[in-house]
């Protein structure tokens, strides 16, 4: 284990080993979210524990948590691919507030799919019935 991963962990302990206590927790916590994304994506990032694929590997582990929480995963679509570029180019430079509103957008565009296939799937059993 690198002695960055070790700093890592100690920053950040095991929070995905936690789940929440409750239905309203991610409720609570859903401000707080995109910030608390955009800092595990960039410390991973920054300590580039991989030759290839941490990149992969990150947003694997964002979605991760979002999954533990209750939450639907994000998507980076090929079309906001320049934009995540650049938004990580801030983190880099120590600004980390472009970063948690691009995971807030990307946040806020899942759960209304999720919702609009839900609400298909509803309408669609009561075409059944």
């Amino acid at each position: 284990m690198t002695k960055r991963w070790r700093k890592f962990q100690h920053e950040h302990g095991k929070p995905l080993d936690r789940q929440p206590s409750g239905r309203s927790a991610p409720t609570r916590a859903l401000p707080a979210l995109p910030a608390l994304l955009a800092r595990l994506h960039h410390d991973f990032i920054r300590i580039h524990p991989f030759d290839d694929g941490n990149g992969r590997v990150v947003r694997l582990l964002v979605n991760y948590v979002l999954l533990k929480v209750g939450l639907l995963p994000l998507v980076v679509k090929s079309r906001d691919r320049r934009r995540y570029l650049e938004v990580i180019a801030f983190a880099d430079a120590g600004d980390l507030r472009p970063l948690g509103d691009f995971f807030a957008e990307a946040l806020r565009w899942s759960l209304r799919l999720g919702l609009e296939a839900a609400s298909r799937l509803i309408e669609l059993q009561g075409d059944e019935e």
